[in-house]
């Protein structure tokens, strides 16, 4: 999610509504032009932020008789892939709740997500919206928790709006999300480390590896049992040995698989990137390879 288009998307727009006027700021100031006393704008001139859990409190208007949003408030303030959430807000007009025609729900680029519903209370607003909502609108790629911003927009019949910011956070258990699905770039070999960066092809395996959030290669077959992982690496001009999940609740940092460029070798496991190669010889004819896990 990018925080920067929402500003210049909206900033724009504004500009254009309010008849070539400074965009509204950021901090909550009055964005009408300081020498310019004409009150025939219909944008609202406050650009207020509502906290994601609750929020009272009128947003103001350039315009005497335009919308005003009394409360807008969010059912829950943080989110994962396949989450939805419930935005409600109060909104009321100087001239009557029927000149009122309905909002709308952008996001930080300034696309429409969802248009809101009128509720069983007069002037009362709600609307749904999921991960995929906003995914659909900009594809969801975040590292960690990330705040995301929401701008509320409600019209009257004269074309007067009125507009608060609602914020929703982003998680993921995995830790990250590319492409707007959950997962973990530190293992991800489709996403090794960041969204995109693919892992090319280990030939033993037949797979990419990631590992730590870094692409692996597989070492040269190992001969001797009198070196460690971390110097087959080094002897192989590759980077650090790592120490990769073995699937059983441990890690190794070299394994035993058929290959037939290392059909010579007997076959090994070892935990560690520091502990020597042991050699175990195979029962029967095969042998097995063995190769050390290395940073491209």
């Amino acid at each position: 999610m990018r925080a920067g288009p929402w500003w210049v998307v909206l900033g724009l727009g504004l500009v254009a509504c309010s008849g070539g006027k400074a965009p509204l700021p950021t901090d909550g100031t009055d964005a009408v032009d300081p020498g310019d006393d004409d009150d025939d704008d219909n944008t609202s001139t406050t650009w207020t932020t509502s906290s994601s859990t609750s929020s009272t409190g009128p947003t103001s208007t350039s315009v005497p008789d335009g919308p005003r949003i009394l409360s807008l408030s969010t059912n829950v303030n943080r989110i994962t892939e396949y989450d939805s959430f419930r935005i409600s807000a109060i909104v009321t007009d100087p001239d009557g709740i029927d000149d009122l025609i309905g909002g709308e729900l952008l996001n930080e680029d300034g696309a429409s997500l969802a248009t809101f519903a009128t509720g069983a209370q007069e002037g009362a607003y709600e609307v749904s919206v999921s991960w995929e909502d906003i995914d659909r609108s900009s594809p969801i790629e975040i590292y960690g928790d990330e705040q995301v911003p929401l701008l509320a927009r409600f019209y009257d019949v004269a074309g007067h709006t009125a507009q608060s910011i609602v914020d929703i956070t982003l998680y993921c258990d995995e830790g990250a999300a590319c492409d707007g699905h959950c997962l973990d770039v530190q293992f991800d070999p489709e996403n090794c480390g960041t969204c995109g960066t693919v892992c090319p092809l280990m030939p033993t395996l037949g797979a990419g590896l990631c590992g730590q959030g870094t692409c692996i290669a597989e070492s040269s077959c190992v001969a001797t049992g009198n070196v460690t992982c971390d110097d087959v690496c080094a002897n192989d001009g590759l980077g650090p040995c790592v120490e990769l999940y073995d699937g059983y609740g441990g890690t190794a940092a070299g394994v035993s698989l058929e290959a037939p460029q290392c059909s010579e070798f007997y076959g090994w496991y070892v935990p560690d990137c520091t502990t020597r190669v042991d050699f175990v010889e195979q029962s029967g004819a095969q042998v097995r390879s063995a190769f050390c896990f290395c940073e491209q």
